[in-house]
């Protein structure tokens, strides 16, 4: 079924389920053996949310709140939340989550090891992850399009939920990035599943346009303008923190690197020497400023786009460099970083990537946007319809009075008034008895054809003769006369039946196989039933049977249209079939006539601003079946 179905009834059951968070107060101590803690509630800012494994109802997080495997954490504007992960040496692992976030926790151990899982939904992370020692440890960052194998590492992921790009940027370490996928470059050529990342570089992800299954992938040097653009403050503020850190583990990796090249035992497989392009000496050298200009140039960026103050960035400098007992970052002496041409190709290559799918995201919303609008003009036509029910009701309840009132006798009609005062009185707003509206001068002038007819003309004189114990019939809608300033854009039918005798075949109407052919709408109104996929669907529909309180029954159908304009019918045109059955009377086996009559309470249509155009009676459809007797 399409996104653009919208029912023409809903009725909504709202469900508040009431419970405490009091067994998640306690911040430390041991988890069960059952459900594993993943993660501490450090400090917060702004709303941040929780929802407990299984849970249906969300609360507010709180400082030195225990998550555990399964649970779901939500950040809102300008919020932000600090973790503590669940490890030997916890205080070596944390996560940041930025602004407008989603992000759900998992934790597996078996004997081999364990294994930490968080995936991110929307918004942005940075994480800091220094305890996977164990080979058989295992620390995962899963996002809508690749699973991020993580041992050592420093790294920013992002996730834009408009344009589904996913960004991933790497400070120090190395992160895997893996998928199942066709994974392509930005040319569309085929490229391996998974993928190396190494600090100062940067992976963009999105899904194919063209194929789901596709997904396009940009390795290059970091875009600091649109790093700094895309994560919140908070995020920034706790990377600039961790900076002694990052520049320690970056010096390790050139250290490592350059021991390999000095001895000769560079392995030519290693990806790190495609990745950074580490073809020699002179280019590890200008990887190894790179790295030591890379947080500077963010906290540089994060003063110039405003995301960070001047003194509160001193002041977070200041710190880190009196906790290092050294200089680890200096503003005056960042330089920009060093690119080669092939670095330069893959920043053209990202670029132009992430340009297509900001364009496919716009298409999108234009298109969601336009759905919106028709959605909107469905909805008030059937506001309008509604209302018209309303009004009926009212003037059906005003005769019903009248008619009451006749029969009475002037005693009784004074009685029956002072009654009636008394309960208006203590029942302030009785429903159903305001007064009726004019309708603003909608009119209620009577095109030439509204009403019924019998699909079947072997119907047309008035008899049938049938076998069995019921015969089924179809009612064809008529519809003509509506054009020029009462083009047609929804209607609605009641008809009403005797119940003992007759009945509306739900289960024909609504089969799959045969629903087009009564509730299509003969080409004028393109219908979608629910269920079915219609190729140019413009109008939904809705049918209710209401089982009256006395011998007679109504079925209801409304068809509203919710894209295009108001539709012109000339002519006595069938616009839908109503299916039916007349049914032999319980314990009549032999032969019988069976009396059955097709009312039509109202005809209803509307206009393209959901006023009401016409409202018609027609006339009754009468039959009588003969039913030969049962052998």
């Amino acid at each position: 079924m399409r996104n653009r179905r919208m029912q023409v009834l809903m009725i909504a059951l709202c469900l508040l389920l009431i419970g405490g968070p009091l067994s998640l107060l306690a911040g430390g101590g041991s988890a069960s053996a059952q459900v594993l803690r993943v993660a501490v509630v450090k400090s917060l800012e702004g709303t941040v949310s929780v929802l407990k494994s299984g849970g249906t109802k969300s609360f507010k997080a709180f400082k030195n709140m225990s998550l555990n495997e399964g649970d779901q954490i939500a950040t809102g504007k300008d919020s932000s939340v600090k973790l503590e992960l669940a490890s030997e040496d916890a205080d070596k692992d944390s996560v940041t989550i930025g602004a407008s976030s989603q992000v759900t926790f998992t934790k597996l151990k078996d004997k081999s090891g364990a294994k930490t899982k968080m995936s991110i939904w929307a918004g942005s992370l940075w994480l800091k992850v220094k305890s996977v020692s164990n080979a058989n440890d295992q620390f995962e960052v899963e996002t809508p399009t690749s699973i991020m194998g993580v041992r050592g590492t420093q790294f920013m992921v992002g996730v834009d939920p408009l344009t589904g790009l996913t960004r991933i940027f790497l400070a120090s370490g190395v992160v895997q990035a893996s998928t199942d996928s066709n994974r392509l470059n930005p040319d569309e050529k085929e490229i391996d599943q998974t993928l190396f990342i190494y600090p100062s570089q940067e992976i963009v992800e999105a899904r194919d346009g063209n194929s789901a299954d596709n997904l396009l992938t940009s390795i290059s040097t970091i875009d600091i303008e649109a790093l700094v653009r895309q994560i919140s403050p908070e995020i920034i503020r706790q990377l600039i923190a961790d900076a002694a850190s990052i520049k320690q583990e970056n010096d390790d990796f050139i250290a490592a690197q350059k021991k390999k090249m000095e001895s000769g035992s560079t392995n030519e497989n290693d990806p790190a020497l495609g990745g950074l392009n580490l073809n020699d000496l002179a280019k590890l050298e200008s990887v190894k400023r790179n790295l030591e200009n890379l947080v500077g140039l963010i906290a540089q960026k994060a003063i110039e786009q405003n995301k960070i103050s001047i003194t509160e960035m001193e002041k977070i400098i200041q710190k880190v460099n009196q906790d290092a007992g050294k200089i680890i970052l200096d503003l005056s002496k960042v330089a920009p970083l060093e690119l080669d041409e092939k670095q330069k190709q893959q920043e053209k290559e990202k670029a132009a990537l992430i340009k297509k799918q900001q364009e496919l995201a716009a298409a999108k919303q234009k298109e969601q946007d336009k759905l919106n609008a028709q959605k909107e003009k469905l909805a008030a036509a059937m506001r309008a319809l509604e209302e018209l029910n309303k009004k009926k009701l009212e003037e059906q309840q005003k005769k019903a009075e009248a008619d009451f009132l006749a029969g009475l006798s002037d005693e009784e009609k004074k009685r029956y008034e002072a009654d009636k005062k008394s309960l208006q009185s203590g029942e302030a707003a009785q429903p159903g008895t305001t007064s009726p509206s004019t309708g603003g001068g909608d009119g209620t002038v009577q095109p030439s054809q509204t009403g019924l007819a019998f699909d079947d003309p072997a119907f047309a004189g008035g008899t049938a003769t049938a076998g069995g114990s019921s015969l089924p019939l179809d009612l064809a809608v008529k519809l003509g006369g509506f054009n020029g300033s009462r083009k047609i854009y929804g209607y609605q039918i009641e008809v009403e039946y005797t119940k003992s005798v007759s009945s509306f075949n739900s289960i024909k109407f609504n089969d799959a196989n045969q629903m087009l052919a009564y509730r299509g709408g003969n080409g004028i109104f393109k219908v979608e039933p629910e269920g079915l996929s219609v190729s140019g669907a413009d109008s939904v529909d809705d049918v209710r049977v209401v089982a009256g309180t006395g011998t007679k029954s109504t079925v209801i159908y409304s068809v509203t249209k919710f894209s295009g304009s108001a539709v012109q019918i000339n002519g006595n045109t069938t616009v839908a079939k109503l299916p039916f059955l007349v049914n032999r009377p319980a314990g009549q086996n032999g032969a019988v006539t069976v009396p059955v009559t097709f009312h039509i309470k109202s005809i209803t249509a509307v206009d393209e601003q959901g006023r009401t155009i016409v409202t018609s009676t027609g006339q009754d459809l009468n039959l009588n079946v003969a039913f030969n007797p049962l052998t």
